[in-house]
């Protein structure tokens, strides 16, 4: 009685009629385009390796000039609000940027918080607090995270 062994790919390989290369390599020639990858050049369902190029028959496709998008996308960054008797502390969530390009602003009970990233998206958003607070702030900005720092104005009766 004879064994049949288990057909893998390389006994595929082999039954196509492709040479193969060293045991330890998966490359092989493609008998279609002549070049050596992982896969066959037209049949189903094996990775191909390569793209080919113009001929008859191929559209090519346009090339990305980067991995940027085109237009920019706005993120909400998330944040938390901490309310104290004296002060209110704001923590947001904002990585990938530079602390000279984050912007501030504050406006009676609404903070407004912008920065740009690297890969030309930005952040924004706008929060609003429950109580008035003084125009100064302090913020601190490391590894991602900024911390504003708002002293809450005395109520005058």
């Amino acid at each position: 009685m004879k064994r049949q062994a288990k057909i893998g790919l390389g006994g595929k390989i082999n039954i196509l009629g492709l040479e193969k290369l060293g045991s330890s390599s998966r490359s092989i020639v493609c008998p279609k385009c002549g070049r050596r990858h992982s896969g066959l050049c037209g049949i189903p369902g094996t990775v191909t390796g390569h793209t080919p190029s113009a001929g008859p028959g191929v559209t090519p496709r346009p090339k990305r000039k980067s991995s940027t998008p085109i237009y920019p996308i706005k993120i909400e960054p998330s944040y938390d609000v901490f309310e104290e008797s004296s002060q209110i502390k704001v923590i947001l969530n904002i990585p990938g940027v530079e602390e000279k390009e984050i912007k501030i602003f504050l406006e009676d009970k609404t903070i407004k918080v912008t920065a740009e990233r690297r890969d030309r998206n930005y952040y924004e958003t706008e929060i609003e607090l429950k109580t008035e607070v003084k125009p100064e702030f302090s913020k601190k900005y490391h590894n991602g995270i900024l911390t504003i720092i708002l002293e809450v104005l005395e109520k005058k009766e």
